[in-house]
């Protein structure tokens, strides 16, 4: 079975989304903060992340960084609710392998999964 993170300040978004891709039969973890994120990744292997942008504390451009220090091959989704292409262009710059605008519409996450994680369902 594959496993994903969740990194999420929101816990709304983390619940609906952990529900949502278990269905697909992914396992879920999830962290409400970059650092928290960090320990997770220090501890486990993920299959792929979901990272959101902007949180309190380490945002998402700074918690990606810090990933990619150490794993330059895990795939990342970077998702947020702010569009703007400086964003896009800086977390691909940071490593991010895709990038995904609240609110998503569920077919195109599921796409960007099978695309960026390479897992089928």
């Amino acid at each position: 079975m594959a496993s994903v993170l969740i990194v999420d300040d929101e816990t709304d978004v983390i619940e609906v989304l952990q529900d949502r891709l278990e269905s697909y039969g992914l396992k879920v973890s999830s962290a409400e903060s970059g650092l928290q994120a960090l320990g997770k990744l220090s501890q486990e292997k993920f299959d792929g992340i979901f990272l959101d942008l902007r949180m309190p504390g380490m945002d998402g451009l700074t918690t990606l960084g810090e990933i990619r220090k150490t794993d330059k091959t895990t795939p990342i989704i970077v998702i947020t609710a702010f569009s703007n292409k400086e964003a896009a262009v800086a977390a691909e710059a940071k490593g991010a392998n895709e990038y995904l605008i609240k609110p998503f519409e569920w077919p195109d996450l599921k796409r960007k999964i099978e695309q960026t994680f390479h897992i089928a369902f």
